[in-house]
């Protein structure tokens, strides 16, 4: 590689590095301004021009423009970039940073394991001068949340409940899950059942009306709700066979559960009265 037009920084030079095969443009730069240049890669094969520009500035005492840094919570990964008006090398000048927080370079970051409020100081540093600045993070305790509205409230008996999921969450609504869900007072529609997992399980079996609370617990909280549950009559007649004139008709008409009957709309053939739960000529 080779350069074939132009002029690189005064300082800087294009040095080959025979041992990891590539070509490196090192050195100090020693003098502002913009410099555009070329090189050329060739081989047996053919080869191949391409032009850069390199800008040199200068190096001024670094000035920290960065504000402050957003909150943290546990378990989280978290990450910042300090920022600063001139290239800097970065520190931490006093205090400590969150536990399972580090800083590389103007990066900070890490997954915090312990709540709490820490105030640090850092400090970017140059040649020319140095400059530091004190930053706060609170790291927030993820406390349980139940956010979930509705359970599918009203349901016919014999519906099958398959892994439904109570919902929970922080407060910024983020899901948790390290939390054990239990019930608490009341009782569960027949059939059904709520597993430490937050899952409920089963079949409704038995008609009813059903008001029971939840709770939800996690590592640094808990949340508790009520919900009340209708269990309805299901109908598994799907029809009812053709009768005669002046010939004794009766019919059964099933559900899922003993009910009370009635006749909701329409009205009967003449002749025919619901008693229980079947039509039959009187």
């Amino acid at each position: 590689m080779s350069l074939v037009s132009g002029s690189l920084p005064p300082g800087l030079e294009l040095e080959e590095w025979r041992w990891a095969n590539r070509y490196i443009i090192n050195g100090t730069p020693e003098a502002v301004g913009e410099y555009t240049f070329t090189v050329e890669a060739n081989n047996e094969f053919g080869s191949d021009t391409k032009t850069f520009t390199i800008k040199v500035v200068m190096l001024e005492i670094p000035q920290i423009t960065t504000d402050s840094l957003p909150n943290g919570k546990i378990g989280r990964y978290y990450g910042n970039i300090f920022e600063a008006t001139d290239y800097a090398e970065w520190s931490v000048e006093s205090d400590s940073l969150p536990p399972g927080f580090e800083l590389r370079r103007s990066f900070i970051g890490g997954v915090p394991t312990e709540g709490g409020e820490y105030t640090f100081t850092v400090k970017a540093r140059n040649a020319l001068g140095s400059d530091t600045k004190t930053f706060t993070i609170n790291i927030i305790k993820p406390v349980p949340k139940i956010i979930t509205t509705s359970l599918l409230l009203e349901l016919p008996v014999g519906s099958y409940y398959g892994r439904w999921l109570l919902e929970v969450t922080d407060d910024d609504g983020e899901n948790i899950e390290d939390v054990n869900c239990s019930l608490i007072s009341g009782s569960l529609p027949s059939g059904l059942e709520l597993n430490s997992n937050c899952e409920f399980l089963g079949i409704l079996t038995k008609v009813g009306s059903y008001t029971f609370t939840l709770k939800a617990e996690g590592v640094y909280g808990s949340d508790t709700k009520t919900f009340t549950m209708n269990v309805r009559p299901q109908i598994t007649t799907d029809s009812l066979p053709n009768g005669i004139v002046n010939q004794y008709y009766e019919q059964e008409i099933r559900a899922e559960d003993r009910s009370t009957w009635s006749v909701e709309s329409g009205s009967l053939p003449p002749g025919l009265e619901l008693h229980s739960r079947s039509l039959k000529k009187p």
